[in-house]
């Protein structure tokens, strides 16, 4: 999957980087700026953020789905795939909204844990059960599992498949390489989490010295050019290993 990846970097990767600046870059610098912004902000402003905020995540979105059809050659440049991935936004909202709503009841009994603990803070000292440790752990590495297997959604999503089906589809096609791939997503975790962070506070420590006054904007810019990188590489290796998965025999009867 990395020769493949690096092979489509190789000859598409200004369209590709293009379209994860002007979107990916543009939402996570946005997203950065306002959340360090809005603690302090005054409520309408608060308001303004949040919305801000939405709109920068379907652009987000938006970005993803077009760098996948650059991956799937579907499109060759930043425009073309920019606008085939408008009419499925919507399709791609649905699949983030159904995971987002099982994500939530699966976290109901902790946040419920927490509510009664805040409750009991003037009866007694706060104690944390142990309980809520060990869920927390389990509940991570069930997510992270279940992202493994979801972990084809954009590119299904992108060739016209529905929220339903792709969730549907991505599951049936990731039987047998489970491991792999779950490997693979903690390599990239690990990868992008260390790089956004060392990037982030040396950038930050660099322009708090060079330029005080600008500091604010310049170090969200440069550190969401790095994520934005990140991204499209992580997106186009996706598309390839749902191009390699889809070309097995028999992938369509799996997943129809």
């Amino acid at each position: 999957m990395w020769d493949r990846t690096t092979r489509h970097l190789a000859d598409h990767w200004r369209p590709a980087a293009l379209l994860a600046f002007a979107t990916i870059g543009v939402n996570d610098a946005l997203s950065a700026i306002l959340q360090s912004a809005l603690p302090t902000a005054a409520p309408a402003m608060r308001v303004a953020g949040v919305v801000l905020l939405l709109v920068g995540a379907l652009w987000s979105i938006l970005g993803q789905i077009g760098i996948t059809m650059l991956a799937l050659d579907r499109t060759a440049t930043a425009r073309g795939a920019f606008v085939a991935a408008l009419p499925r936004l919507g399709a791609m909202i649905g699949a983030t909204l159904l995971i987002a709503l099982a994500g939530t009841l699966g976290a109901l009994p902790l946040v419920g844990a927490i509510v009664m603990g805040a409750a009991d803070l003037q009866a007694q000292p706060p104690v944390v059960p142990p309980w809520i440790g060990v869920y927390m752990l389990v509940f991570l590495i069930v997510a992270l599992c279940v992202w493994a297997r979801l972990i084809l959604i954009t590119p299904l999503v992108a060739v016209g498949m529905g929220p339903v089906a792709a969730i549907r589809a991505s599951v049936v096609s990731t039987r047998g390489c489970f491991w792999r791939i779950f490997g693979t997503l903690l390599l990239y975790l690990l990868v992008s989490g260390v790089a956004s962070l060392a990037m982030g506070s040396a950038l930050g420590l660099v322009f708090r010295l060079l330029v005080p006054g600008l500091a604010w904007l310049l170090a969200p810019a440069f550190t969401a050019i790095a994520s934005a990188l990140i991204s499209m590489t992580a997106l186009i290796f996706i598309a390839k290993l749902h191009e390699a998965l889809d070309r097995r025999p028999g992938a369509w009867e799996r997943s129809a």
